[in-house]
């Protein structure tokens, strides 16, 4: 099993076992393979943009979506994921 694989069934575990009701997971510091299987995920709080094309993060792009991205995690009703970097 590659990696990737490996990363992407045990991010859908540990959601699973820790996304309860209205949850919100923060993800900091991972690879840029790892971000785009993040943000690729349906429950991803995510602006457009914040993801470039190789996986790295649009970081002034994250900052500008601030205010939209937090209206969504209000509005959620289930579990959400997101990045978050500094």
């Amino acid at each position: 099993m590659k990696f990737q694989d490996l990363f992407g069934t045990q991010l859908e575990a540990f959601v699973k076992a820790n996304g309860k009701g209205r949850t919100a997971i923060f993800f900091r510091g991972f690879g840029r393979l790892q971000n785009k299987t993040i943000l690729a995920r349906k429950d991803a709080l995510s602006a457009e943009n914040i993801g470039n094309a190789d996986g790295t993060l649009n970081i002034p792009a994250m900052d500008a979506a601030r205010e939209n991205l937090a209206e969504a995690l209000l509005s959620s009703q289930g579990v959400c994921v997101a990045l978050y970097e500094e």
